[in-house]
């Protein structure tokens, strides 16, 4: 009995084909490495995959301020924030060649102290503190990096923004506001009043405080050199902030 397993067994190996042999050899040698490399490859895949399927933007803006952007409405009527999306598609452009404007609206909430105390005291409301750390945070990194040069700013949020170790993070607009009637200006330039274009006289857009000012996030002299894609969004925000104020009301 058993002379006959082992003369089985013999055979059993005996009849692999020269590929199974030359599969244990490799499988038993390089397991580990195949399967390190197996994982990779379908990392590399779920990437790709997921980079392809997200959405692409012409254009991205940044609004932050004190002036809530409701993304619900109570009554059941047009969100807020899709009346802001369809007043920036008018002054944007199809730079992906797409078909379509798509604009990427990023809403920060951000609250002076003396704001708050009116906001608790005057009028009786309740303030959202983790909401407005949570935006803060965000607004602190989206100044520093990122893809929204062209912003949407409060006064007071520009005014803590428009200088950081003694280097302004915004362009000067003169240049871009020439030729344009009644534009008005921050003091240092760097900034158009929204109210002051035919622009910021759209329904929600005129809703907004008098003080909200335009501005453009300057490149980093490292990013202009280093950075191709951001370079591109940096001049196709340029673009939009042309766009934007040679609009007129119809």
């Amino acid at each position: 009995m058993e002379e006959n397993k082992e003369k089985y067994g013999d055979a059993k190996i005996q009849g692999k084909s020269p590929f199974f042999k030359w599969f244990d050899n490799f499988w038993y040698h390089y397991k580990w490495h195949t399967l390190v490399a197996l994982f990779a490859i379908l990392v590399v895949v779920i990437c790709t995959l997921q980079t392809c399927s997200r959405e692409s933007y012409d254009i991205h803006i940044l609004y932050a301020g004190n002036r809530e952007v409701k993304r619900t409405s109570a009554s059941g009527g047009v969100v807020e924030y899709e009346t802001f999306l369809d007043d920036l598609t008018r002054i944007g452009e199809d730079f992906d060649g797409n078909g379509k404007v798509s604009v990427s609206l990023k809403t920060l909430f951000s609250l002076t102290a003396d704001e708050i105390k009116e906001v608790e005291g005057t009028q009786g409301l309740e303030v959202n503190y983790t909401l407005l750390q949570q935006d803060a945070a965000t607004l602190s990194q989206l100044m520093t990096y990122g893809d929204y040069y062209l912003c949407f700013l409060s006064e007071s949020v520009y005014r803590d923004y428009r200088k950081r170790d003694g280097i302004s993070l915004f362009v000067p607009l003169a240049s871009y506001a020439e030729g344009t009637e009644g534009v008005r200006l921050s003091e240092d330039g760097d900034a158009i009043y929204l109210s002051s274009v035919d622009f910021g006289s759209l329904p929600l857009l005129a809703d907004f405080p008098e003080d909200t000012v335009i501005c453009l996030r300057a490149l980093t002299e490292v990013t202009e050199k280093t950075d191709r894609t951001s370079r591109e969004k940096y001049e196709n925000s340029e673009k939009v902030l042309e766009n934007l104020l040679a609009y007129r009301k119809k």
